[in-house]
């Protein structure tokens, strides 16, 4: 029987039956594809030789003004940078007080400044400092003053380590010493409208109201946000409850207990601590005593966005507010962005401008689902609109929530749950115009996108996408598409407390002009993403494998890939930080392993009819080197495994696997049978 020429089809396809993929690839791990040859894909090592505490889930390189490399690691546990490789825990800490009852706050007559005494930071030698914040998420009324949200520390008042000053948005009227009150809410029996008395208010009809801390009166959980229906100017107004209340009568909101939340900053020693303010004969003469600084608990978020501001790190943990933090300033840890939104699901720096970007964020201190705002051009503590400024907000009328903003090369793309948007900078005076491009394409957790090439590439609820600039989206054929979306383990990770789903991670390779999707298998055994597909744009191919990220950063001043993922080590979740195409192994944590490529064909017709054909030789014709070393004695090594069946719906015979390489002439299987893969 003469030789039979067998030629690969490029790509992978797994949404045909063996039979009908005969010159087809039908399954792979760890390939990728150059032209029209399966290559084994590129192997990482560890970037970073030891552990972060937690999950990471965000990853942020830049170089610092002197050639110092950079790192931020956003994890569930907190937030960490690496500098030139070694690591700063610069976790935002905060202090939650709940237990200053009745409000002790002091004006000054025609002065903006208002002390506050609160027993939440008490009971230590330690005081709150100029460097710290203070987010009020009740609000307190107090001579003409609404005291709510963020306030930097103005002063701190020793040796008392609980009286501290801020500075109010307005001039007090008379001067009140100790005084205070929170909103008081009136309800009326079988009624589901509330009356809220809050001298000072100043709301109008139609606005919304958040109340941030739960209150109980007859029956009616108070929290949220709610439209005010009525209102009487600086006295009280109504608005309208889930259900009706059960008696008439008052409560104060939190029992009247003032609840705050304090972003501890630890930094150098402050002037003005040291001689004269500890006991006499307490320390040497002339040496006095630094107070010893405040330690709050150490802040982490699920999800965490970074992105840097020239020599600045910012970053917002879903939920909260922006931090800052640099080497430059001498602060140890990040600190809140003071006028920044309190709230926020997510950031970036946007182009050409240098203005922040804030989805999921709020003006009442509520996260609201579809709003963006940003701050001024070229100055991030500036985000209340003015005519003198370019700062501004856009709510986005359709869709339940915003998933995900990203930075395109001439635009902004956001992504609903639905829907896509595209916003153009335009300059004064709306800053920015929002259209929608895209219907039916909501992306599927907000880290299923990325950038390559000048195009955007997604994954929504059942398939792929992609765009390009000032173009639409357009669906991405996928022949891998059984792999990832019938095979995303289903249900709520308990981890988490979110869809498994939103652990899809899109990592782009621009060295290769592939985008990856790393997502929860079924069979994952904690719950973290393990398996991927892969799409080459150049080539228009698809492959998958089994390997699991939960942050990645495509090429950079860092050089190659970044990413990460975790391991439990003492049943406690550690995260490791890999660097990609750099060795032909695979580092998985602290131990390196050779990469186990493989793929298997379709099924191949050895005859027709009845005929069963006995095959005795194979020859190779394949490239087994580097082109740098083309000339050397060894090369690679791989082993080559056939399936052999009768009848498709059958268990094959397997015959291998068959060592070969470069001196390999053939191999002599001796099989028979009407398919082969």
């Amino acid at each position: 029987m003469p030789f039979a020429e067998i030629t690969l089809v490029p790509g992978v396809n797994i949404e045909t039956t063996p039979a009908d993929n005969p010159s087809g690839v039908q399954e792979s791990n760890f390939i990728r594809w150059r032209g029209a040859l399966p290559e084994k894909r590129g192997g990482c090592t560890l970037y970073y030789n030891n552990t972060i505490q937690g999950t990471p889930t965000d990853l942020q390189p830049w170089l610092g003004i002197n050639g110092e490399k950079f790192l931020g690691i956003g994890t569930d546990a907190g937030l960490f940078v690496l500098q030139d490789k070694s690591p700063y825990n610069i976790s935002p800490q905060y202090i939650d007080s709940n237990s200053q009852t009745p409000p002790k706050f002091s004006t000054y007559a025609n002065s903006s400044t208002v002390r506050v005494e609160d027993a939440g930071v008490s009971g230590t030698s330690s005081n709150v400092t100029i460097y710290d914040s203070v987010v009020f998420n009740t609000p307190v009324s107090i001579d003409g003053l609404i005291i709510f949200g963020e306030y930097k520390i103005k002063n701190s008042i020793s040796p008392s380590p609980s009286v501290y000053e801020i500075e109010a948005n307005g001039l007090a009227a008379a001067g009140v010493v100790n005084g205070g009150v929170l909103p008081e809410f009136v309800t009326t029996a079988g009624n589901s409208s509330v009356t809220c008395n809050f001298p000072n208010h100043n709301y109008a009809v139609g606005e919304m109201v958040s109340f941030l801390v739960p209150t109980t009166v007859a029956g009616i959980t108070i929290f949220g946000s709610y439209i005010i229906r009525a209102v009487n100017p600086g006295v009280s107004f109504d608005f309208v409850a889930e259900n009706a209340a059960s008696a008439t009568t008052t409560a104060y909101m939190n029992n009247n207990v003032v609840n705050a939340r304090y972003w501890i900053v630890s930094g150098p020693v402050i002037n003005g601590s040291g001689y004269g303010l500890n006991g006499y004969g307490e320390y040497p003469y002339g040496q006095g005593s630094a107070d010893p600084p405040l330690t709050g608990t150490q802040y982490g978020k699920d999800e965490w966005w970074l992105d840097n501001w020239g020599e600045r790190l910012l970053s917002c943990g879903e939920g909260g507010p922006l931090f800052e933090w640099s080497k430059l300033d001498g602060f140890n840890n990040a600190s809140i962005i003071n006028g920044a939104p309190v709230a926020n699901m997510g950031m970036f720096v946007a182009m050409p401008q240098q203005q922040v970007m804030c989805w999921g964020s709020t003006y009442t201190g509520q996260v609201d689902p579809l709003q963006i705002r940003w701050s001024n051009v070229g100055d991030y503590t500036d985000w209340t609109p003015q005519v003198t400024n370019q700062a501004g907000g856009y709510r986005i009328p359709t869709g339940s929530k915003i998933v995900r903003g990203i930075q395109g090369q001439t635009q902004q793309f956001w992504f609903t749950d639905v829907d896509l948007y595209v916003a153009q900078y335009t300059g004064d005076p709306f800053v920015y115009s929002f259209n929608k491009i895209g219907s039916g394409c909501g992306l599927l957790a907000p880290r299923a996108v990325g950038m390559l090439g000048g195009s955007l590439y997604w994954m929504s609820q059942s398939q792929f996408y992609t765009v390009a600039a000032g173009g639409s989206p357009m669906p991405i054929p996928c022949s891998v598409w059984d792999f990832i979306f019938q095979n995303t383990k289903q249900g709520i990770n308990p981890e988490s407390g979110k869809p498994y789903s939103d652990g899809v991670v899109c990592g782009t390779n621009a060295m290769f002009n592939e985008v990856n999707w790393f997502f929860t298998s079924v069979d994952s055994p904690d719950g973290y993403p393990d398996a991927y597909v892969c799409y080459n744009t150049q080539y228009n191919m698809w492959d998958y494998g089994y390997m699991g990220r939960t942050a990645w950063y495509d090429q950079s001043a860092l050089g190659p890939p970044l990413a990460a993922n975790s391991q439990a080590v003492l049943g406690v979740q550690q995260g490791y930080i890999y660097q990609h195409e750099t060795s032909y192994d695979l580092a998985n944590g602290l131990t390196i392993n050779p990469i186990n490529a493989y793929l298997k064909t379709g099924y191949f017709s050895l005859s027709n009819g009845q005929d069963l054909s006995f095959v005795d030789w194979m020859l190779p014709d394949m490239k087994w080197y580097t082109y740098a070393i083309q000339n050397e004695i060894d090369g690679a090594d791989l082993q080559v495994t056939f399936y052999v069946t009768d009848y498709t719906g059958e268990t094959p015979r397997v015959y291998g696997p068959y060592n070969m390489n470069k001196t390999t002439k053939f191999i002599s299987p001796r099989i028979r049978g009407r398919y082969v893969s």
